[in-house]
């Protein structure tokens, strides 16, 4: 297939000429000494904990603060420390635009407006931070095999092609519209590349060239998330309180769903123009598919049927912008900062921070230890795991 953005490769060889100079992480001029990771010393991590990035809605400080906050699963989401992360001197804390983590490498990354970091999450101490000459950051993945990050660059069309251990550029691969999320293949040989397109591009993942696309979708698509076999995408599409389904393996949109019309689609959140629905999941065992909605409620759908089914909605405490889940499948993550219970249904717990004010965020994940040692983590996205091994 001709690659639809030739035309452009001349602007990203020379971004990518002056990038690969880089050969250390970029060196920010920080607030104080000591404001790269919390120094004060903290019991030994043993069990499953939720990392938070924050402000992780919008530049809303209010929900939550800034930095890493951590709380322990097990322990009915106890509030268990604040990591820092470092400021650029007379600047504030940079926004929360995407997190992932891994075993392999042992880190977090944390992508913010205008750089990538990462922490080494058995000390939490700093490793290295990357700015990629203005060009960064959005929403993040990176590959199975834990070698390689595709990073948005904020507000340019295109994705920054990285080292997952030092964060050093490797490419850098063009896009049809500002680049948005990012989502990899079950197997690493693809990633789901979605601008602010009504197209979703898929590029081969090892090359970095785009392959096929599926859409187009009535309007531009916003989250997304891919059943275990790869043969299904669920998304979030604007101006559609619901979800739309798309044919891996054909392009084509498939299927186009909406919530009962009791929930008006509300088109001007501050946080998500245009979206109604900005978050999509579908439960790990493939059984359901829920949507976010800025109403506030998330939505219940029967994915076994094609088209999706609506079964129920559930009240959340503010509107919800994001939903992930647990490493052990059981628990989905709003927002709005609530704990639900995939099963029942229920609300289990809600996010509150060392000061007791409600916490809200898109950018989270668990991490599971197991003495201290780093052992199990999780996904910001709710992908369908069916035959897909977890990373």
């Amino acid at each position: 297939m001709r690659n639809p953005f030739s035309a452009l490769l001349d602007s990203w060889a020379q971004h990518a000429c002056r990038l690969a100079s880089v050969t250390a992480a970029l060196v920010f001029a920080v607030a104080a000494p000591g404001t790269h990771a919390q120094q004060n010393p903290a019991p030994v991590m043993d069990g499953t904990y939720l990392y938070v990035a924050v402000p992780g809605v919008g530049n809303h400080f209010e929900k939550g603060g800034d930095g890493i906050v951590v709380f322990d699963v097990d322990r009915g989401f106890k509030f268990v420390k604040r990591i820092s992360l470092p400021t650029l001197r007379n600047r504030p804390p940079e926004l929360a635009k995407g997190i992932v983590a891994s075993v392999a490498t042992r880190m977090l990354y944390v992508a913010q407006t205008n750089r990538l970091i990462a922490l080494d999450l058995e000390t939490n101490k700093l490793l290295w931070m990357q700015g990629y000459d203005g060009w960064c950051c959005d929403r993040l993945d990176i590959s199975p095999d834990s070698q390689i990050l595709y990073v948005p660059a904020l507000d340019h069309p295109a994705w920054n092609v990285v080292s997952a251990l030092n964060g050093q550029l490797i490419t850098v691969l063009p896009a049809a519209a500002r680049s948005h999320n990012t989502v990899f293949s079950p197997r690493g040989d693809r990633v789901y590349l979605v601008p602010e397109s009504p197209v979703i591009f898929v590029a081969d993942a090892r090359r970095a060239q785009i392959v096929s696309e599926i859409g187009p979708f009535s309007a531009r698509v916003r989250p997304i998330v891919i059943n275990g076999a790869e043969t299904l995408v669920f998304a979030s599409v604007n101006g559609l309180l619901g979800v739309a389904v798309g044919d891996l393996r054909t392009g084509k949109v498939i299927a186009e769903v909406r919530a009962p019309r009791q929930f008006p689609c509300l088109t001007d959140h501050h946080d998500h123009k245009g979206a109604c629905t900005h978050g999509v999941a579908l439960t790990p065992d493939e059984r359901e598919v829920w949507v976010a909605d800025v109403n506030p409620f998330v939505h219940v759908f029967d994915a076994k049927s094609m088209p999706p089914k609506y079964e129920r909605s559930i009240a959340t405490r503010t509107s919800v912008g994001w939903l992930s889940c647990s490493i052990d499948g059981e628990r989905m993550y709003p927002s709005s900062g609530d704990v639900i219970d995939i099963a029942s249904k229920q609300i289990i717990a809600r996010l509150t921070d060392e000061n007791g004010q409600a916490l809200e965020s898109e950018k989270l994940l668990e991490v599971k230890f197991a003495k201290g040692k780093l052992v199990a983590v999780g996904d910001q996205w709710c992908n369908g795991r069916v035959g897909r091994p977890l990373r």
